[in-house]
């Protein structure tokens, strides 16, 4: 897989996660993609502060707070 900052999209990332036999819950995905829209921010960027802060933890466990996790973090 690419670098997490090559990707622009969550879908983009989902299908070379999946080429590489990696599974997510949808929820995740759809969390990313929530994210970027109501955070103004990149698909990287998303990604990186959902694994600093928790929200992605090890393995990709995806808690369902999505973006508002953020908010408890900071």
């Amino acid at each position: 897989m690419k670098n997490i900052r090559e990707y622009k999209t969550t879908g983009e990332w989902y299908a070379d996660a999946r080429k590489e036999g990696y599974r997510f819950p949808l929820a995740m995905c759809n969390g990313l993609d929530v994210a970027q829209k109501e955070l103004s921010l990149s698909f990287a960027e998303v990604f990186e502060l959902f694994v600093k802060h928790g929200v992605i933890k090890t393995f990709f466990v995806y808690d369902m707070r999505g973006h508002l996790a953020l908010k408890d973090s900071a």
